[in-house]
């Protein structure tokens, strides 16, 4: 038995578990995804999955642990089970499926840094799954100063979250993927995180991939928008100068 989510495009499908604990797990993150639909970034993302297809939630497992990590969640390619049509409403070809369990992040050392809480982590693989649904989904390495990213996937998921982290009134933001660390004080306010000259490629990037999402995430009252801030130098053709960056950082060391 699963629970449908048609407005959000999601399907949670707690198969597997016995009767208790599947029942645990779907009330648990049927409770997340509502805190989730409050919010501007999140309610764009959700968007953008009900134009492409569907997602569907299954528990984090012991197999997906012994593959990555206890302290882990994935939102990618969908499942070779995924029955065709299962809810009625993933009528469009795009399927994702995230794997995933909100008791990893409530206790215990996963739970612990910027970006580590329930809500945070589901958001951050929902991204992940938006994209891979909409063809969007592209893991192009990041090196140099952004290589604690990994690659532009998880620069977006790590970005996307952070607004909603700030939407949400929370002050602490997660500064790569590599771990759970803090934003550096220096990149904090959005002003000064585009003026790097890659994250304003990236933000810049992500803006023009998602023309119809990412206008709705510059709507989210948070404190660290970077997608906003894009758009409001855009509408005053402004772009920091990559040169004045490098001088500037010169400076302060």
């Amino acid at each position: 038995m699963s629970m449908e989510f048609p407005h959000l495009g999601i399907v949670i499908d707690g198969d597997g578990l016995n009767n208790v604990d599947q029942r645990l797990y779907e009330f648990k993150l049927s409770n997340i995804l509502l805190l989730l639909s409050t919010f501007a970034v999140p309610r764009a993302i959700f968007r953008k999955i009900i134009a492409h297809g569907g997602v569907e939630i299954v528990p984090w497992n012991t197999q997906d642990a012994k593959q990555f990590g206890a302290c882990n969640a994935t939102g990618n390619q969908p499942g070779e089970d995924w029955p065709e049509m299962r809810a009625g409403f993933f009528t469009l070809p795009g399927r994702a499926t995230v794997h995933y369990s909100p008791d990893t992040w409530m206790t215990g050392s996963c739970a612990s840094g910027p970006g580590s809480k329930p809500d945070e982590i589901l958001l951050h693989e929902l991204v992940h799954s938006a994209r891979f649904t909409g063809r969007d989904f592209n893991q192009k390495p990041l090196t140099g100063p952004m290589s604690g990213y990994g690659d532009e996937e998880e620069y977006f998921a790590v970005l996307v979250t952070n607004i909603y982290t700030s939407e949400a009134g929370g002050t602490n933001l997660r500064a790569d993927h590599a771990g759970f660390s803090n934003l550096s004080a220096t990149l904090s306010k959005p002003e000064d995180f585009l003026r790097m000259p890659e994250n304003y490629r990236l933000v810049k990037k992500f803006c023009s991939q998602h023309p119809n999402i990412a206008p709705m995430i510059a709507t989210a009252n948070a404190a660290f928008n970077p997608v906003k801030t894009f758009y409001e130098w855009k509408s005053r053709n402004f772009e920091p100068d990559p040169v004045q960056w490098v001088i500037d950082q010169a400076l302060t060391r």
